[in-house]
């Protein structure tokens, strides 16, 4: 039996350079996904790479970059910018907002200290500050009256 892609969930670039995309596989379960390198990913599902990018371009925030630079340019120096933190707990300076996407999980938009905004997968973002990602639940929490008996 072949192993057939199901979705992307996230995307990296490591210190080559190289970007790998987190792929989920039909029939695995979630913790069960696996980084894979873009030229893999380009030729072999093009398609599924495809709506990956559309739904990351459809879910950003609108003023996330400064749009005087080519759009390749401010994606690459946005990947490296998250992949030179080392501490996203200390960098993040909150979590801004939640919204469930077509992958199972949610999208989260973070906003950095130095005043970057970004949209990761809960995935990545549970793994690498978790502390926030319990402070912006804590912090939405809807908490009932104590009741009087």
């Amino acid at each position: 039996m072949i192993d057939t892609p199901e979705f992307i969930c996230s995307h990296r670039r490591i210190e080559n350079g190289e970007v790998l995309y987190q792929v989920k596989w039909v029939g695995y379960d979630c913790e069960d996904t696996t980084w894979e390198p873009e030229d893999v990913v380009q030729e072999e599902w093009p398609e599924l790479l495809q709506a990956y990018l559309n739904d990351i371009k459809r879910n950003a925030p609108s003023k996330m970059y400064d749009f005087k630079s080519s759009q390749q340019e401010q994606s690459d120096a946005l990947f490296e910018y998250l992949e030179s933190i080392e501490d996203w707990e200390e960098a993040v300076d909150e979590i801004v907002y939640m919204e469930k996407c077509k992958v199972p999980g949610y999208l989260v938009y973070v906003k950095w200290k130095d005043g970057t905004r970004s949209v990761h997968h809960s995935s990545q973002i549970n793994e690498r500050c978790p502390q926030k990602m319990i402070d912006f639940y804590e912090k939405h929490l809807v908490k009932a009256p104590l009741s009087k008996q």
